[in-house]
């Protein structure tokens, strides 16, 4: 995932209206890059549907009352009918004054996210994304990536995961933005005791240059271990 991915909230449905535990919340939230995640109460928040009959299959079972088992599809209510459908296998529609179980072979369902949203759903759990970027987003989004990259860095210098640094570094635009903004999100993150901004000039040859021609990212960094100082 790109740094300017980053999102502002994700929904999660499941079958039944079930909350997320916390540490599933919390593990969904790090692996779409979102600040919040929330229960969606049903898909129909965040998408159009249309349930259409399917002729077809309806004309199998119905027969001389196929027309009329057509239109109660049509005329139910898309969402409920598609919600239904999803949870419980089966809906019900009134054919001619008679409850009749409708299955989901006998319609055709469509969704289309609503403007903002990216929606997927799989084996009855829906996943809805805010795919707004505001300038926010984007900062923090450049600030997160600059963080798994130090931390890439760190790795490699074959520094402990308790090891503390003093990190400097040289950016423009957005990133250098991102990076005041976010310093102390930074410094928790990568544990630098020092954080020290500079001209990309004045970084040693041996700083770790990231981003190349990304224009939404752009930034050269060199970290030392700090030894035992606290910040």
């Amino acid at each position: 995932m790109s740094a300017s991915a980053s999102r502002w909230r994700a929904l999660v449905g499941i079958p039944g209206g079930r909350e997320l535990p916390p540490e599933l919340v919390a593990e969904i939230a790090d692996e779409l890059n979102v600040r919040e995640v929330t229960t969606l109460a049903a898909a129909g928040e965040v998408v159009d549907v249309t349930v259409k009959p399917n002729f077809r299959a309806l004309g199998k079972r119905f027969g001389p009352r196929t027309q009329q088992a057509a239109k109660a599809v049509s005329d139910a209510d898309a969402g409920e009918l598609a919600r239904a459908l999803r949870v419980d296998g089966h809906a019900t529609v009134d054919v001619d004054g008679e409850p009749v179980a409708i299955t989901p072979d006998e319609v055709t369902m469509s969704e289309v996210p609503r403007s903002g949203w990216a929606v997927n759903t799989q084996q009855n759990v829906t996943v809805a994304l805010d795919t707004t970027i505001t300038q926010d987003l984007r900062k923090a989004g450049l600030a997160r990536e600059v963080i798994r990259l130090v931390q890439t860095a760190r790795k490699d210098a074959g520094f402990e995961v308790t090891d503390r640094i003093v990190l400097s570094w040289a950016a423009t635009g957005e990133t250098a933005e991102a990076l005041r903004e976010h310093q102390r999100e930074l410094a928790d993150a990568v544990l630098a005791v020092e954080i020290n901004e500079h001209h990309d000039s004045e970084l040693p040859a041996d700083a770790v240059t990231a981003g190349g021609g990304d224009a939404d990212l752009d930034v050269r960094f060199r970290l030392v271990k700090a030894g035992d100082r606290r910040p």
